[in-house]
């Protein structure tokens, strides 16, 4: 038997018809899996998109905040500096003593621009 009239026959037409719907399937399989990897890869850009978006937003509101310290502290260092400066002038107005001796109210003062740690 040839292979033309085998493919003729009854059985080799079902043998067609059965590798084309097997065919036609497998095509469809793997459109359907190219697109689902696509879609999934493209939730996945998008979910790490937004996790880099929420990251940046976190990293600058600690940035925010940090430079809102700093600013802070800058703002107390320059008021206590103000208060040494005031004192120096003040301790520089006062006629000279060659004991260099300092009041009760100078060592309080002294006291208080340490912050009380100084005994």
């Amino acid at each position: 038997m040839s292979a033309l009239t085998f493919f003729c026959s009854p059985l080799g037409r079902w043998l067609i018809v059965a590798v084309l719907v097997i065919g036609a399937l497998g095509g469809l399989y793997g459109l359907g899996h190219r697109n689902g990897a696509a879609a999934a890869d493209t939730r996945w850009q998008a979910a790490m998109a937004a996790e880099q978006t929420r990251q940046a937003a976190v990293r600058a509101k600690a940035l925010d905040a940090a430079v809102s310290r700093e600013l802070a502290r800058a703002k107390d260092n320059a008021a206590l500096q103000d208060q040494i400066d005031a004192y120096e002038n003040e301790l520089a107005a006062r006629p000279a003593d060659p004991r260099c001796v300092l009041s009760d109210h100078d060592v309080d003062r002294l006291r208080k621009l340490q912050g009380g740690s100084a005994r």
